[in-house]
């Protein structure tokens, strides 16, 4: 049976720029009740999609950018590589994001993802999350086991101190595209598909280990449904097992993204998986089965 699981926005980038000002309850109530304010129909959005960031605040040794834009600049919790406990990371930052996200649960937002845009920027080769210098990987290998730690320890953060259980996370955000060049005006990271599988076993393993047991691997929310397909089918058996929420981008990139053949090849493909459309251009309509649109 189909459930359709509600619809979405993802808090980057505008609830960086908005949460915590003195227009965030008036955004809050618009976006997720249904009330009216100031003559506006609020959208009553159900899912809440949280940014992690991986950027860092005055560290001498990142290599920010000069394209990368404040509000893309998402502050990540873990900014000194030697310390691995996370007591220790610097839990402070983020406030205007993590503030929105509060105000949607109190609002009656009752799903929550984790996704990442890039790793800390300090885990990557050339010390940025605005991309790798060429457009290939940009994480390093002696860090993915840090990376997924690090986005398990988030999601174990949020549990016991946010108040906001996340209910799948997600390391990857259109990862095959090669456009993740720096400098970018935002944060992003190619993955290879090997790179791929390997963060989604050690990510699995990382949240087992967190006792986060019930919360889903999400991938690989690629830009288009076609790009989708292709990233799918060419995980293995076991990377796919690992995964409990498939998640897709709406771009068409030359595909018709709502109907045919592009739309059905990948509801086919991942069974019975859960599927989201994660994203979805502002004036288009969605149709992905177990599904969000992504407003963002």
């Amino acid at each position: 049976m189909v459930q359709w699981e509600g619809w979405a926005s993802s808090l980057a980038w505008w609830a960086r720029a908005i949460g915590g000002t003195a227009n965030a309850n008036y955004y809050a109530d618009l976006i997720y009740t249904t009330k009216i304010t100031d003559g506006y129909p609020g959208l009553g959005l159900n899912i809440v999609r949280y940014n992690v960031g991986g950027g860092g605040i005055d560290q001498a040794q990142e290599n920010k950018g000069s394209k990368l834009q404040w509000q893309m600049d998402i502050h990540g919790y873990w900014t000194d590589p030697n310390k691995d406990d996370p007591a220790s990371w610097s839990w402070s930052v983020d406030q205007n994001q993590r503030s929105m996200m509060r105000m949607a649960g109190e609002r009656g937002a009752n799903v929550f993802e984790l996704f990442s845009d890039s790793p800390m920027w300090w885990m990557n080769s050339n010390r940025s999350t605005a991309g790798s210098y060429t457009g290939g990987d940009c994480l390093m290998p002696e860090n993915y086991d840090q990376f997924t730690f690090y986005l398990a320890s988030v999601a174990r953060y949020s549990a016991d101190h946010w108040g906001a259980k996340f209910q799948s996370v997600e390391p990857f955000n259109e990862p095959s595209a090669d456009w993740w060049k720096y400098p970018n005006r935002q944060e992003g990271c190619h993955f290879d598909i090997a790179t791929q599988q390997k963060i989604v076993e050690s990510l699995r393993r990382t949240l087992d280990r967190e006792h986060l047991n019930d919360v889903a691997v999400a991938a690989a929310d690629e830009n288009n449904l076609y790009a989708g397909s292709n990233t799918w089918n060419a995980y293995d058996s076991a990377s796919r097992s690992l995964i409990g929420l498939v998640n897709v981008h709406g771009y068409s990139n030359g595909t018709e993204p709502y109907h045919g053949p592009n739309r059905v090849e990948l509801r086919h493909a991942v069974g019975n998986k859960r599927l989201w459309q994660s994203r979805v251009r502002r004036w288009g309509r969605i149709g992905v089965h177990n599904g969000t649109g992504d407003h963002s």
